[in-house]
């Protein structure tokens, strides 16, 4: 079942499975492209996984244009403001009340600008596990102390993330002792697991169905392991 919900003035998707109660949730954090038909997409991916998933739409919960000018800036240049942070914070509180879902066993995932959001997310907020795709990581990566156990995935090609953006974040963790696992995917650059529009596409942004195929798999076998417990 979809449902389009409002969390503190934010608009947002949200979707069961069929599977039987408690489900592990899943908060979703989109690209720069916002709340779209791709993010959709995911979010039923997730769903078709066992997860009770939702997905904000970050540019609402005030005037349209600022909301964006806030996020984005928020994104690229201070991607650790407690203003959208805590409103991810708010997301996985509506999530861990629900009665159906394990509040315990909430994870996030986020991509690009959501991205670099989850990579902060997993250390601010209680979340089990995050999945952290061509996402930004924060100059001082002291504010990464707590995170939870974190999978990433980059493009090689990606001229979009700062050069030694992966090892910065894998660096970071590993020092924490913080389970984490990075993987730089060669021949792909910026958004691999996202459709984008033809024009992004012809500059070398967007979809690789062979590379997205890879990242998934990472994902889903990282999921299972740290929210799962059927597969504990």
């Amino acid at each position: 079942m979809t449902l389009k919900v409002e969390i503190d003035g934010m608009r947002a998707l949200a979707m069961d499975p069929t599977t039987p109660t408690p489900w592990p949730g899943m908060v979703v954090l989109h690209e720069a492209a916002g709340l779209n038909l791709d993010i959709k997409r995911i979010v039923e991916h997730l769903v078709g996984l066992g997860y009770a998933t939702v997905a904000p739409d970050l540019f609402s919960g005030g005037a349209k244009p600022l909301c964006i000018a806030r996020t984005v800036r928020d994104a690229f240049i201070d991607p650790a403001s407690r203003t959208t942070t805590d409103r991810i914070e708010q997301v996985r509180q509506w999530l861990a009340t629900r009665e159906q879902v394990d509040a315990q066993r909430i994870g996030v995932i986020g991509f690009c600008m959501g991205g670099g959001f989850a990579v902060v997310a997993a250390a601010r907020s209680p979340f089990a596990a995050a999945a952290v795709n061509y996402g930004r990581v924060p100059n001082d990566t002291s504010l990464l102390q707590g995170s939870c156990p974190v999978i990433a995935n980059y493009g090689a090609d990606d001229r979009l993330i700062p050069r030694g953006t992966p090892e910065r974040l894998e660096a970071a963790l590993t020092a924490q002792n913080v389970p984490v696992d990075v993987e730089v995917i060669e021949g792909v650059g910026h958004s691999f697991m996202n459709h984008e529009p033809a024009i992004a596409e012809a500059l070398g942004i967007g979809f690789d169905a062979l590379a997205a195929d890879r990242a998934w798999d990472r994902i889903e076998r990282f999921f299972a392991q740290h929210l799962r417990a059927d597969t504990a």
